[in-house]
Order: C-alpha cells, then sequence, then structure tokens
C-alpha cells in the first residue's frame, strides 16, 4: 500500500504502477491472468491514461459510485490453483 499525501503523488503513482506490474509478470508466470488496480485520489488525468495503456485499471477515491461496474468489467474468473495478491508470498 502506498499513502498519497501533499507533493508525493506523482512519486506514489510511479511506485504503485511499478509494483502491481511487478505482480502481474510474477502471477503471470504461474498462468494466472490479473488485472492491476491502483485506488489513489489523482489529481493528473494523464494518469489515468497512463494506467490504461498499461493494463492497469485507476480507480479514483472520488469516483467510488462508478467502482463496481469498472471493476465487474477488469475481472477475469478465477480458475483452479489462481494466485491472489495475498498470496504472493508463496510465488
Amino acid at each position: 500500500m502506498k499513502s498519497v499525501v501533499a507533493g508525493n503523488e506523482v512519486e506514489q503513482l510511479r511506485l504503485g504502477l511499478g509494483q502491481v506490474l511487478e505482480y502481474r509478470y510474477r502471477l503471470a508466470a504461474h498462468g494466472v491472468s490479473a488485472t492491476p488496480v491502483l485506488l489513489t485520489q489523482c489529481t493528473d488525468p494523464a494518469w489515468l491514461a497512463i494506467c490504461a495503456d498499461s493494463g492497469v485499471l485507476l480507480l479514483a477515491g472520488d469516483e467510488e459510485p462508478t467502482w463496481a461496474p469498472r471493476l465487474t468489467s477488469a475481472v477475469v474468473q478465477p480458475t483452479a490453483g489462481t494466485v491472489f495478491p495475498a498470496d504472493l508470498s508463496r510465488t
């Protein structure tokens, strides 16, 4: 988890994006398909495009009512052997 406070939004988004891309890569090595999700109070609209181009879903805290349909459309049905983020320490 990364915390965004005044002045560190870009740094935290960069760290978070790199982190979820690494997780997706490591999961893919085990045959798991995943859609990474970042949650933030993003003030720069460029990050929506940056994340979308990277296959990462960016959810803004102030847009919570839109989360459910966006997450539903991004969900991949789990299959046997699916590894969830809480299980990353086992990989």
